[in-house]
């Protein structure tokens, strides 16, 4: 049988939990994305729409 111990709650920190900058990261990333393609296609669209 196992003898570990399973965590049934967050540890009490501090801090912010060690994964919150990835998640922050990821967001940040996913915004840049997504304003990054709407700006192209705002440009780009209405020149594809005249051709």
């Amino acid at each position: 049988m196992a003898k570990t111990e399973y965590a049934t709650k967050p540890p009490n920190t501090p801090n912010m939990p060690p994964g919150v900058p990835y998640i922050i990261g990821n967001e940040a990333a996913e915004r840049f994305s997504f304003y990054g393609m709407r700006s192209i296609l705002i440009v780009d669209a209405p020149a594809q729409k005249q051709e």
